[in-house]
């Protein structure tokens, strides 16, 4: 008796709440599956570690800064789980992702109306979606694009429901308005979140257009969405910047201040890491950059993933063709429009770390174009099974086998891409950036010139490794709220461009008599600073290079334990992110090698050397090590640490001489070595300004002329630190 109750409970509840049962199942089951792949560790994936330090910190990341993620995600880290802080941030990366996938399921379910049947080949394809490489790889680590895809997918549903409507025609905006509503809401925050999401404004015009009839009404709406994005972005914004926090970017409390963040101008003159190319047309450019997009979406989704997303979109042209256009249109601006707008780099005439790592940026924007295309797979899947396979056979019509079916296909998928998207082991970052800071003597100044600095900082800032180390980044915007107004002397005279910066903020600090390191300077920057004797010497100790006035002859004090990048050699580099990776390293062994050579260290530069020719992927970059190799093997300079320290007025009277004999260039490369090394002297600044006068140097001149008067209102008791 009770048994026969309970069963019939148990069917009349599944009878009803199918459509449910199946996606909490596999809701739960890609829980734990993403549980188990998560990084337990920060990774230095991109923006993941400054992301959940910005949070953690309640500060303000690099622009355009995010600042609904970084409320919501500062807002998620305060819940007490017992996680860190890495691990319990992935998990709102991980959550975001699968509501996302709920969104897709029931949208999905509306497209094709629902049936058992209907629902069981959606839940096998939101499987399919959750485990492709990129969506699966990018809900192990933070970062903002699950929050953007929960935002599109809940927005999108709303499309769906607005071109299908359930009741009335399709003009008729009464019986639709609360979607209208809550559209426009979606809207507006999704502007505010993400720029990719901008750019779908061009599908609500279109979906507009349907109800032209209301557009007073619709009008009023998308001024709504305008307001709603503003508010959300702006004032969310300034409640971080407020907090004045040790990692916050700076920016003014005000509407330019907001305007500079918007568009980037506290970040860099070339907009965001992924637009560096924005201005540069060719076609092999273009070409190259979508032979760049059809080849990640091939390797993620496969050909037959590719097959159905094709097959989806001619399946709504031909059932839904309202809205088909519309999906076809937001498949456009997430693809192909931003392809071509950001455009990938051509390998040529780019370091390692450039290259790949610009290819991997650039991936991630397309995220939302994959996820676009894989909704539209999961609609095609259907539609071909329903048209295709349906009626050939009757055991393909019972939902039991096909659940069965679909389940063994998952577990399949599953299995097969595991390994490929596993990050729960993945150490290396964590582990190179607790080394380089253990490693580092008490109360010296880092500064870094690279966004590792990112890794660095999370150490220090949220784990509390080497608390006494002054870590500057070379953008030090992003600590500005650390440095002002206390600290403002770590950064000198700051009107230089972002070389000629950094060399005076190092230049600046030994004269002040702090101990400098520094990590990964660019090629220019280590020109300037002249770390062979001229003016400053340049002494590798560990992964880090110490800077000093004056040649120090001892061994290195610091570990010469390499054991970290050495080990990397055995494996070989599965992402594009890798590859970077291996690159950047090999370029600071290049770095170290080449002055461990230049010091007659003979054996130390062959050991940097080989490893930086190992870890280089591109072949002009192991040649430009190779060409390194020969250049120490056939030198017979002496060791720069022989040749004793010129002063500030050696420099300037050989600036003199040059001048003297019209050599200009010779005279202003001069010039900045007397400043290096005596930056507080006025009479240097008014030389380097007469010889840049000279070059035609309009714009150095001026950013010279306003270093000057930052020193001389200084010397005078003006604003300012003290000299």
């Amino acid at each position: 008796m009770w048994y026969n109750w309970c069963m019939e409970r148990v069917i009349g509840w599944w009878q009803r709440y199918y459509y449910l049962i199946w996606v909490l199942i596999l809701m739960v089951c890609l829980v734990v599956l993403y549980g188990r792949t998560m990084a337990q560790l920060p990774i230095g994936y991109a923006d993941s570690d400054e992301l959940t330090m910005a949070a953690y910190l309640a500060g303000v990341p690099h622009p355009p800064s995010y600042p609904l993620f970084i409320w919501l995600l500062h807002d998620w880290l305060q819940i007490p789980t017992g996680l860190s802080v890495a691990v319990q941030a992935n998990w709102f990366t991980a959550l975001t992702q699968l509501l996302s996938l709920v969104m897709v399921y029931f949208g999905s379910l509306r497209v094709l109306r629902t049936s058992k049947l209907h629902a069981v080949l959606v839940t096998v394809g939101v499987g399919l979606l959750a485990m492709s490489t990129q969506f699966w790889w990018h809900s192990n680590l933070t970062e903002v694009f699950g929050l953007n895809h929960l935002l599109f997918a809940s927005w999108w549903l709303t499309v769906i429901y607005l071109l299908l409507p359930e009741d009335g025609e399709l003009s008729d905006f009464n019986t639709v308005k609360w979607w209208w509503v809550v559209h426009f809401v979606l809207l507006g925050l999704g502007m505010g979140h993400h720029p990719t999401f901008r750019l779908l404004a061009l599908v609500t015009v279109y979906v507009m257009w349907w109800y032209r009839k209301a557009w007073k009404w619709l009008l009023l709406g998308g001024l709504g969405s305008i307001f709603l994005w503003v508010v959300s972005y702006g004032g969310l914004l300034l409640s971080l910047n407020s907090h004045g926090a040790s990692y916050s970017w700076f920016m003014e409390p005000s509407l330019r201040g907001l305007w500079d963040v918007f568009m980037y101008q506290i970040y860099t003159s070339g907009g965001s890491a992924v637009e560096t190319l924005t201005g540069e047309y060719s076609f092999d450019l273009l070409m190259n950059s979508l032979r760049n997009y059809i080849l990640f979406m091939l390797n993620d989704m496969s050909v037959v993933g590719l097959l159905l997303g094709g097959y989806g979109f001619w399946w709504l042209g031909n059932k839904h063709r309202i809205l088909g256009m519309a999906w076809l249109l937001t498949w456009l601006l997430t693809g192909p429009v931003i392809v071509l707008y950001m455009k990938f780099p051509i390998a040529a005439k780019l370091g390692d770390a450039s290259y790949f790592w610009g290819l991997a940026l650039r991936y991630r924007m397309l995220l939302l174009s994959e996820f676009v295309w894989g909704w539209a797979g999961i609609v095609g899947l259907v539609g071909w099974w329903h048209e295709q396979v349906y009626s050939s056979s009757q055991w393909l019509r019972n939902y039991w086998v096909v659940g069965g079916l679909g389940m063994a296909l998952l577990i399949g998928v599953g299995y097969w891409q595991y390994d490929r998207v596993d990050l729960s082991e993945t150490n290396f970052v964590h582990y190179y950036a607790e080394k380089i800071l253990s490693d580092l003597p008490n109360d010296v100044m880092l500064v870094v010139d690279d966004d590792f600095v990112f890794s660095l900082l999370y150490k220090q800032l949220v784990e509390g490794v080497r608390t006494d180390v002054t870590i500057v980044p070379a953008t030090y915007q992003m600590r500005w709220h650390y440095f002002y107004p206390e600290r403002m002397d770590y950064l000198g005279l700051t009107d230089h461009d972002s070389d000629h910066k950094l060399a005076h903020m190092i230049a600046w600090n030994l004269d002040r008599g702090r101990t400098v390191y520094t990590y990964a300077l660019r090629p220019e920057v280590i020109e300037l600073l002249g770390l062979e004797a001229n003016p400053f010497y340049g002494r590798p100790e560990g992964y880090v290079i110490a800077i000093d006035t004056y040649p120090v002859k001892e061994m290195q004090s610091l570990s010469s334990d390499y054991g970290l990048t050495v080990q990397l050699l055995d494996q070989e580099p599965e992402t594009d992110w890798d590859r970077g990776w291996y690159g950047h390293l090999g370029y600071v062994h290049t770095t170290i090698g080449y002055l461990w050579g230049r010091q007659g260290e003979t054996e130390l530069a062959q050991t940097h050397l080989q490893i930086a020719e190992q870890m280089m992927q591109l072949e002009h970059n192991k040649q430009l090590v190779r060409d390194t190799v020969q250049y120490l093997t056939q030198s017979r300079d002496p060791s720069y640490l022989s040749i004793p320290p010129a002063s500030a007025e050696q420099w300037a009277a050989r600036a003199m001489e040059n001048i003297d004999a019209a050599q200009y260039e010779e005279a202003l490369w001069a010039a900045q070595r007397s400043t290096y090394k005596d930056p507080t002297n006025l009479g240097h600044y008014a030389l380097q300004a007469e010889i840049a006068s000279q070059l035609g140097m309009e714009s150095y001149v001026s950013e010279l002329l306003s270093l000057y008067q930052q020193l001389e209102a200084r010397k005078l008791g003006g604003p300012g630190m003290e000299l």
